[in-house]
């Protein structure tokens, strides 16, 4: 208890008085401090004091990560603008092909149509002078009519299968150009379906080895897989998330299909990639954490083709590390996907 005509100090966060004496402030600190009053020394009690330093290493440390996390934002950034642009410069190309494909197919076909009218007055001009040619040297037997029917006839086949021809080959051609076009337009329109696919799952993460709950009921087993994770990320990651950054939260797959001592994986869309890189850039914390949070595995919610990336960087890490035979370093896979790449660490001792 500490009465109005002793030497006391309040304390800033607690509001708690304490003896001058008690706290092991001397008389001429105590001065210092009761008449100081520009706001800029500050007094906290030994509990106030220990929490105010965890609390400050915190905030610096969330400070440190955000701005982290705000140079991978802004990289990413720059990294999805840069595939967009290439994506509508590939367009773009697409369409010049279109549109020199359709001119080349109007030139063809006029080409065609000129070559064929030539080739008709050619050869209408050579048979004319055959079938003369001819009838001029025949023996009366023969009948010139009968003669000039079989020869016209023979005429007009010559010239459609000729124009036929003439016709498949500039044809043939067009089919050549307009398949490379409807390749071009299939790679690009697939491009664009991955890079969208990818900016959907860019918020979201997956935990494996989260132990199923127990409940019976799905709003039960929910809210038990809820504050597991929000314990998670608050208390051992140390990053401030509630129930409303999590936009959706689901088990993936069916609960009757759940095998034995396997829990299916837990699927997180966070409300932006900065809560969500924050949790990734904080993994390890895990180290020191109980068992039943060191087991959990987080991964980025990829698309099929990063899971392939993902894979194929996995296996050149693990050869890099084989091949390595001074010891010194370990292979990883770092970065976001679309961006994944292999990184050389060099070990602690």
């Amino acid at each position: 208890m500490v009465g109005s005509d002793v030497k006391a100090i309040e304390c800033e966060i607690c509001k708690g008085w304490f003896h001058i004496g008690c706290v092991d402030i001397t008389e001429n600190e105590f001065e210092v401090l009761a008449e100081h009053t520009l706001g800029t020394i500050h007094w906290y009690c030994a509990t106030c004091n220990v929490k105010s330093l965890e609390l400050l290493r915190l905030v610096f440390g969330l400070q440190d990560r955000l701005l982290k996390t705000e140079r991978e934002m802004d990289n990413m950034k720059r990294d999805t603008n840069s595939k967009l642009s290439k994506i509508e410069s590939e367009y773009e190309a697409v369409r010049d092909d279109i549109k020199a494909l359709s001119q080349k197919i109007d030139d063809g076909i006029k080409h065609c149509m000129m070559d064929s009218e030539k080739l008709v007055k050619s050869m209408h001009n050579e048979t004319k002078n055959q079938i003369e040619d001819v009838i001029k040297g025949m023996d009366n037997k023969v009948s010139t009519d009968e003669l000039k029917t079989a020869l016209n006839q023979h005429t007009e086949e010559t010239y459609s299968s000729k124009i036929k021809n003439e016709v498949d080959q500039h044809l043939n051609g067009m089919d050549s150009m307009i398949l490379r076009v409807n390749t071009k337009i299939d790679e690009v329109r697939k491009k664009t379906i991955v890079e969208q696919d990818r900016e959907n799952r860019a918020c979201n993460i997956v935990l494996y080895n989260v132990c199923e709950p127990q409940a019976s009921n799905l709003d039960e087993r929910g809210k038990e897989d809820r504050e597991f994770c929000l314990e998670l990320f608050n208390k051992v990651l140390r990053v401030p998330i509630n129930e409303e950054d999590m936009k959706k939260f689901v088990r993936m797959g069916k609960v009757e299909l759940v095998q034995a001592e396997k829990a299916r994986p837990i699927l997180i869309q966070f409300r932006d990639r900065i809560l969500k890189n924050m949790i990734m850039e904080s993994l390890g914390k895990l180290k020191g954490a109980d068992e039943k949070y060191k087991k959990v595995i987080f991964t980025h919610d990829m698309t099929v083709e990063d899971r392939e990336d993902y894979k194929k960087l996995v296996a050149e890490a693990k050869k890099k590390e084989n091949d390595n035979l001074s010891g010194e370093y370990i292979y990883r896979v770092k970065g976001a996907p679309g961006s994944f790449r292999v990184l050389e660490i060099r070990k602690r001792y």
